[in-house]
Order: C-alpha cells, then sequence, then structure tokens
C-alpha cells in the first residue's frame, strides 16, 4: 500500500468510521489469504532442490500479487465520495440487518442437518456465510462490496443493485463457477455457498421491492408480507434476529445431538500398512501421504506421493512434483523418515517385467524392447534397474555414468569397483542417454506399469525382445 501511494505519509482519519475499519478488515483478510498462500508454498517448496528458488519465486509471486491488490484497491478509494462518521445507532443498525442475513441461513443449514440427521460442522459456517452476503455484492454499501470494491462498483454500474445479480440465475451461475471447490475440499463446501446465496434472496423477499426471484424467464418482482422489512436494522428486523437466534440456538443443540458421530478406526502399524502394500502390489496403483523428515537434513515433508516399489521394510516413492524417486521407511539407509503414513487405492494396473541379459554388446540392443513398451497404451511409467559390468580398460565418461551421491534421493547409479555399476530406477529416457555404451555384462530389468481400464484380471503377452537379446525368465 505504501508502494502504491508513491512513499507518501500514510493519512488516518480524525474520526473512526465503518469504511476505515472495514478497509482495515480487507487488509487483515488478505494477509490471512497470503498466509493460506504460504502453507502451500512451503508444502511445495520443501521438495524443491534449490530451496533459494523456490523461496524467491514464491516471495516475487505474491510481492506481485498484493502490488496489484493494492493498485485497485488504490483506484477504488479516489473514486469514492467523502462520507461523514456515523454514529452508534447507525452501526447497530447495519449489524442487525447483516445478522438476518447470516442467521437465516445458519437456520437453513442446521435444519437440514436435523433432517438428514448429520453433525453440524462449524468449519461449515464460512462457506454458508459467504454464500449469504454474496448477493449483495452488488452495492458497495455491503461488507463483501467494500471488501471488493473494484468488482462491487462494477457490478452495482452495470447491473444495479437488486436487480440482475439478486435472482436464481446468478446463484446458478455462482454454483458453476464454484465447481472446483468440490474437488478441491468437499462437496459440502460447494453446495452451502448456493444455499446461503439463496436463504439471502428468500429473506429478501420481505423487503418492498422485492426481487426477480425467476430471472431470466420474468423479470416480475416477488414480494411476501406486503414488505415486512421496511427499513434495515428496523423494529421488525430486530425481532426477526432475536427469533432467529433462539432457532437456531435450538436447532444447534438438537443437530449436535442427533447427528451420529463417526466411529475412529484404530490406526494401522507401520508393519501392517508395509502388508497391505505388498497385497496390493502389481494389481492397483498406490499412493500414500506421509509426515515425516528427511534424514539428511531433519527438514520436515509431507504430501501425497505415489509408491513404485517396497524392498523389505522400505518404500521406494516418486514425488509427480520434482520427479524424484526417493526411498522412505524407518531404517537408517532410508532419505525419509516416516512418522505417518495413510495408503490411498488407485487405478487397476498391468506391471510387466523384462529381464535381459547382455554380453558384450552396447546397451542400445535393449531400445527395441523399451520401444516396444513405450507405445502400448496406458503407460504410466518404465524404469530399469541392475547391474553393468564394463570391459576391462573402458571407463565411462563422467557425462554417461555419473555416480549419485545424493542423500535425499534414492541413489539410482551407484560405483562399486572399476568398471562395475549398478542401475537403480533409471528412467527410459536416461537408458537411451547410455545406448552407446559398450558392456562385457549387464544383467537389466526393466519394469513397465499400464494403466488397466478393464476390470478383472487381465493377460497382456511380454514385448517381443530385439534380435540380439533373449528374455530371461
Amino acid at each position: 500500500n505504501w508502494l502504491v501511494r508513491g512513499f507518501s505519509r500514510p493519512r488516518f482519519p480524525s474520526r473512526v468510521t465503518v469504511r476505515f475499519l472495514v478497509d482495515a478488515a480487507a487488509n487483515l483478510f488478505w494477509i490471512a489469504l497470503l498466509w493460506f498462500y504460504g502453507v502451500l508454498g512451503i508444502r511445495y517448496s520443501e521438495r524443491i532442490g534449490n530451496m533459494a528458488v523456490g523461496c524467491l519465486a514464491f516471495v516475487l509471486f505474491g510481492f506481485l500479487l498484493s502490488w496489484a491488490r493494492a493498485y485497485l484497491f488504490r483506484r477504488v478509494q479516489e473514486q469514492r465520495q467523502p462520507v461523514r462518521p456515523i454514529d452508534g445507532q447507525a452501526l447497530a443498525r447495519e449489524i442487525v440487518h447483516w445478522s438476518s442475513y447470516l442467521l437465516w441461513s445458519l437456520v437453513l443449514y442446521l435444519a437440514l442437518c436435523w433432517l438428514l440427521d448429520q453433525a453440524v460442522e462449524p468449519l461449515l459456517f464460512v462457506p454458508l456465510w459467504i454464500g449469504a452476503l454474496l448477493p449483495d455484492l452488488d452495492t458497495l454499501d455491503s461488507p463483501l462490496g467494500r471488501l471488493l470494491p473494484w468488482l462491487s462498483r462494477r457490478l452495482e454500474g452495470r447491473l444495479g443493485h437488486l436487480e440482475t445479480w439478486h435472482t436464481l440465475g446468478a446463484n446458478a451461475l455462482v454454483a458453476l463457477l464454484t465447481v472446483p471447490l468440490a474437488w478441491l475440499f468437499s462437496a459440502q463446501v460447494w453446495y452451502l455457498i448456493p444455499l446461503g446465496f439463496c436463504s439471502h434472496l428468500l429473506l429478501d423477499l420481505l423487503t418492498p421491492r422485492g426481487v426477480m426471484l425467476i430471472w431470466p424467464l420474468t423479470r416480475t418482482r416477488f414480494a411476501v408480507f406486503r414488505g415486512a422489512i421496511q427499513s434495515p436494522g428496523g423494529r421488525f428486523e430486530r425481532l426477526l434476529v432475536a427469533g432467529l437466534g433462539v432457532v437456531g440456538l435450538m436447532l444447534l443443540v438438537v443437530g449436535g445431538l442427533s447427528g451420529q458421530e463417526p466411529v475412529a478406526a484404530p490406526s494401522p502399524s507401520y508393519q501392517q500398512t508395509l502388508e497391505r502394500y505388498y497385497a496390493l502390489r502389481g494389481r492397483i496403483q498406490v499412493f500414500v501421504y506421509i509426515e515425516g523428515s528427511w534424514q539428511a537434513s531433519g527438514r520436515p515433508v509431507s504430501g501425497r506421493f505415489e509408491i513404485l516399489n517396497a524392498t523389505g521394510e522400505s518404500f521406494v516413492m516418486l514425488d509427480r512434483f520434482s520427479g524424484r524417486v526417493f526411498s522412505a521407511g524407518r531404517g537408517e539407509e532410508d532419505n525419509v523418515y516416516l512418522d505417518r503414513i495413510v495408503l490411498q487405492s488407485g487405478p487397476a494396473v498391468t506391471v510387466k517385467p523384462v529381464e535381459i541379459r547382455l554380453e558384450r554388446r552396447p546397451l542400445s540392443d535393449v531400445l527395441n524392447t523399451l520401444y516396444e513398451m513405450q507405445v502400448e497404451a496406458g503407460l504410466q511409467h518404465i524404469y530399469v534397474s541392475g547391474e553393468l559390468l564394463l570391459p576391462a580398460g573402458q571407463e565411462a565418461t563422467p557425462s554417461m555414468l555419473e555416480v549419485d551421491y545424493g542423500q535425499t534421493s534414492l541413489r539410482r547409479l551407484q560405483l562399486h569397483e572399476a568398471g562395475h555399476y549398478s542401475l537403480h530406477y533409471l528412467t527410459a529416457g536416461e537408458l537411451i542417454d547410455l545406448s552407446a555404451l559398450q558392456v562385457e555384462v549387464a544383467d537389466l530389468v526393466i519394469v513397465a506399469t499400464y494403466v488397466s481400464p478393464a476390470a478383472g484380471p487381465t493377460v497382456t503377452p511380454l514385448p517381443l525382445p530385439s534380435a540380439t537379446t533373449a528374455p530371461r525368465q
């Protein structure tokens, strides 16, 4: 805000006004959004090899977002007309007016929970109340209009207050635009916003002007009880708020008692989780949510990963965000020490391994098999493991076989003695880069994973080997 003002000294009003308080709340709301953005950023930055680059990109993007927000907010402030400080009675009327919308939407939600015998979740009040305040985004005198003035001014200028935006058609548009919330959070978070929006429209039927409830079918305005709410925060609305508060309290008690709390299932032990994975391996894709720390640095790590395999009591995991393959478990040699692990099953898969032995031939002789695997439908991954022994007197250039000494990922290229290398989970592209290498002996296992759209067991033949290699089962 200070940069957008041109380094000028901030001016504070001589008397505190509602507009000043709302502007301060808008700044705090933006800080809360940045905090949420920071939580997500930290979760993904801990997977980046170069932390400095990740932190720099995070800070730069957050600064640009804040600068754009401050610029838009400043433009609206310059277009505002000066207002007089309001007295305590006007402030009380506003509080009563907006409380009526919040309590009415809350009563509807509690009634639904009671009828459906569901437990009340207080966190769901947030999307419900956002939806209840959303119809009045078409006026700058509303709480959301003051928080988002650049959007509210355009809605009010083009549509007008209590016009097209106060309709079921606009509610359907809001429901369509908020569909991603059902995927990111839950279906309840999504449908409570349109429910709150609809509750606001129902309460506006009590105003003298009414609302165009079924626009775009007709522009006829509907009102009931001859406009019982004659003025915001008036006598009728105060009685309504008191009545809604009593009804809401009763429904909260009844709904909380009738809702069936889920029985906490015992958490499986690490050994049970490992056994469960071995039972699923080779039949379905297995994803996992973990919480733990890197053994080398002690940095925490958490998130959802894919399990490629398990060896002994350690998992081999793939981070699709960075492409890193690492081991996780509770042993000293694991890259990540696991504090918590939860398995999540994915679609059915077919795993096809091919064992190949080369003697005095180049690695390019395995490329035919590799290419045949790559063109099959449903391919997810191809990984190569095995042992290489180079001819006596021949050493691979560092660009071809660069030994991996990393401690935060699986050591995929290891040197045991002169000319003797072991490969662990090399990708198809990395093996192609080594195709010109001449080997004395190479024992390789190429494993391809394919998603199987068909239900039930399937039998897929192995790809045909090249003329210079012979598969060994």
